[in-house]
């Protein structure tokens, strides 16, 4: 088990959206076995409470769509088509906006405060973008690949090739580069492979290593804005770390039976577990720290003492942590019959978030200030962007209005109205039509227009939906819209109806 956490370690920082095509080969191979034995498993869109999570859609099938991030609710993802280029995607609150496209690669985003970075290959190699809320701005421009952008508060962190021969005709090297908002400054000058880093509040941290072939171990570095500082010194292999709030953590592998967990709290270094097996991606947020374990459970230090939060049968991963809330995905299905979903604990109670029919597949799940995103994909290899989040309106909806009790004929492929009703405690003219989903399947509304649907002096929202891409199946007896508002939240109504089936 170990090397199992060992391999899937080196995958994960080697590989990536760099290696993207390796992953999907396998992906799709179970996908294929699976449509032959699937047995649907996922939440339809059903009534819901002031409190409950919905789930929307983001993103139209056009092309495929990986690894969202969100931040101050935005969301900034990478799509494919399958035939050209990579583009880089922005949802800003109210509507998707196409940031890239051009004849590049352009992947793996990430955002912070309205500004987004990213990777582009330009047919040589790998430079780095920003968005800075207006224009795109090139970072580098060299023959080196410039790696792993992360950005916080205006300033930006990779890793890139430097020149590292030891004299001794061996090459040892990978650099830590930052943009400061005007310069850019090489943080190390040495001979070991700099990788990884990470950056918060202006302070920077990474794994270095002398080099994968001998025997010497990885360790951890700080920069804390004036100088490096080594956090760890031993003769285990430390894994990548994350930071947040001038608090480090990692994972610690001792290269044979376990992986513990190890916090930097600004002055000292703590061990914060001592286990049998293994400890996996560690995250830290506000002092707290999430992370997995190789019997796929999770657990959570509050700053105090370890909790176990999972205790079932299946594998707990991909997990996050956002103002003392964790998000993680968990996978109920072997890898011939794929099924994950994804799952909420709210610092009290373990919730299932709503997902798609159809959408068997749930990956690299991100949450801020209560929305969570993530990546799903089908059995068609369809990979679409989910975002979710708290039920704080319901508002009143008239499904064919003017009829009762509401008939669907399921043949049909003609459209259903449906009305949001404008209430003394809702205006319907703040619903963003964009952002609205009907349904079992979540169709998206053909067209939207506003009128006095009940004749009460004040105007309503009527949407249109083709019948076909709903998703009722007989026998259902009520019906769900959910959608976002223009200021960005979630609402959710239901109303009756009478399938027609034949």
């Amino acid at each position: 088990m170990p090397l199992i956490c060992f391999i899937k370690y080196t995958y994960t920082i080697f590989g990536g959206y760099q290696n993207y095509e390796e992953d999907e080969v396998v992906k799709r191979i179970a996908l294929v076995i699976a449509t032959i034995v699937l047995v649907l498993t996922q939440i339809p869109i059903a009534s819901a409470d002031i409190g409950d999570y919905a789930t929307i859609r983001l993103t139209d099938g056009s092309c495929w769509n990986f690894k969202p991030q969100i931040d101050d609710g935005m969301v900034v993802w990478w799509g494919y088509d399958g035939v050209y280029d990579s583009e880089i995607f922005l949802w800003n609150g109210t509507q998707i906006i196409n940031l890239t496209d051009n004849e590049y690669d352009d992947n793996g985003p990430q955002i912070d405060d309205g500004k987004i970075v990213w990777n582009q290959y330009d047919g040589n190699d790998l430079e780095i973008m920003l968005w800075d809320g207006s224009q795109i701005v090139q970072i580098t421009n060299n023959d080196v690949d410039d790696k792993d952008p992360q950005i916080d508060d205006g300033k930006i962190v990779w890793w890139a090739p430097g020149d590292g021969w030891d004299g001794a005709g061996v090459y040892h090297d990978d650099e830590i580069f930052l943009w400061d908002g005007t310069q850019i400054i090489q943080l190390t000058d040495d001979v070991y492979y700099d990788f990884y880093p990470r950056i918060d509040d202006g302070m920077v941290t990474w794994t270095g290593m002398w080099s994968w072939w001998d025997e010497t171990d990885p360790e951890i570095f700080l920069w804390d804005g004036t100088q490096i500082i080594q956090l760890s010194d031993n003769t285990y292999f430390d894994f990548p770390p994350q930071i947040d709030d001038g608090m480090v953590v990692w994972a610690c592998w001792d290269w044979s039976s376990d992986t513990e967990i190890f916090l930097w709290n600004g002055t000292q270094t703590i061990q914060l577990t001592d286990m049998d097996y293994c400890g996996l991606e560690p995250q830290i947020d506000d002092g707290k720290v999430v992370w997995g374990a190789s019997d796929s459970e999770l657990f959570l230090w509050d700053g105090t003492q370890t909790i176990q939060i999972t205790d079932n049968d299946y594998n707990d991963t991909y997990c996050q942590i956002d103002d003392g809330m964790v998000v993680w995905v968990c996978m109920m299905g072997p890898w011939y019959d794929p099924d994950s979903e994804i799952f909420l604990w709210d610092g009290i109670n373990t919730v299932q978030i709503p997902q798609y029919e159809g959408y068997q597949i749930q990956e690299y799940p991100r949450m801020d200030d209560g929305l969570i995103v993530w990546e799903g994909y089908n059995s068609e290899g369809d990979h679409e962007i989910f975002l979710s989040g708290p039920i704080t309106i319901e508002v009143s909806v008239d499904i064919k209005p003017g009829d009762y009790p509401n008939p669907v004929n399921l043949k049909s492929n003609g459209i259903i109205p449906v009305a949001i009703l404008t209430t003394s405690s809702f205006d319907a003219s703040s619903v963003n039509a964009q952002m609205i989903r009907f349904g079992p399947a979540g169709a998206t509304p053909v067209k939207s227009i506003t009128e006095d649907v009940d004749r009460d002096g004040d105007m309503d929202m009527i949407l249109h939906f083709r019948t076909q891409d709903v998703g009722f199946g007989c026998g259902d007896t009520e019906a769900t819209l959910i959608g976002l508002t223009d200021n960005g939240e979630f609402f959710s109504g239901s109303d009756s109806i009478k399938t027609i089936c034949k």
